[in-house]
């Protein structure tokens, strides 16, 4: 009785701390949606709207979805913030490369299912050799890179890694580097948030499969509010994969006690 109780107290605990982990992400997001007006912003939805000649020549593009009036709505909505384009406050903006893949390499790969809707699957990472990440230092992660999706299904979601382990980014991540004094997990949020989707589907191209290029998220207009206000918020995102690595963590050690305890009774 002892053991179960010991069990179901694992099992209890690791759900009471994925709770907190969602707890956690959903007040960084509303405290960022609240810093921004976000929460109170009403997009306007015209039946038709009229782009300019000049505005196509600048950006090279003559899709209507480009022009859609809440897209303008959101830049003007930042211009009352301190904000910058990607391209002024990144030192790399560049995707990864094709990997090749060992079942029992020694090195992490990122690779564009591995991006959640709010972490890192780090324990999900698939393998390379070290000679293969060796040859590619132009695919290496450093910790607080954002990572971005960039063709497909959830383009534009974007994590940010908080892991010192060395991995490689596989061809369909973008490998985002901030320049010091910006927080990269604030800035992961803003990419997650309306600022990042909206400008996701302004700039993003193709027809049968959506691509997202790193000269297209260079000129995403991001917020840069107080420092202060950045760190708080990339906390609670940091708290957030903590509780959630804590949950799994515990959720294991119950599951191998459980698989010990059968184990032993069939053996007996």
């Amino acid at each position: 009785k002892e053991i179960e109780l010991g069990i179901a107290d694992d099992v209890r605990t690791a759900h009471r701390e994925l709770l907190n982990s969602r707890e956690a992400y959903s007040a960084a997001q509303r405290i960022l949606e609240a810093e921004l007006g976000l929460d109170t912003l009403t997009f306007q939805k015209p039946v038709g709207y009229v782009a300019q000649f000049s505005d196509m020549e600048t950006s090279r593009r003559s899709d209507a979805q480009h022009y859609q009036p809440r897209f303008k709505q959101l830049i003007d909505h930042l211009s009352s913030y301190p904000a910058a384009p990607v391209r002024e406050i990144r030192s790399l903006n560049r995707r990864g490369l094709q990997p090749i893949y060992l079942r029992n390499g020694t090195v992490d790969v990122v690779n564009s299912q591995h991006l959640g809707p709010k972490h890192i699957d780090y324990d999900g990472l698939v393998k390379t050799s070290a000679k293969s990440f060796a040859a590619a230092p132009e695919a290496h992660i450093q910790q607080d890179d954002l990572l971005i999706y960039t063709t497909g299904a959830y383009i534009g979601r974007t994590n940010v890694y908080l892991s010192d382990v060395p991995a490689l980014a596989s061809n369909h991540v973008n490998i985002l580097r901030l320049r010091p004094g910006i927080d990269a997990a604030y800035m992961a949020l803003v990419f997650q948030s309306a600022v990042g989707q909206f400008q996701t589907q302004q700039h993003a191209r193709g027809s049968a499969q959506a691509e997202l290029y790193p000269s297209d998220i260079d000129r995403f207009i991001v917020p840069l509010i107080d420092k202060d206000k950045q760190r708080a918020i990339g906390d609670l995102v940091r708290e957030s994969l903590v509780k959630q690595q804590e949950s799994k963590h515990l959720l294991e050690q119950a599951k191998a006690q459980v698989e010990q305890l059968i184990e032993a009774a069939v053996q007996s």
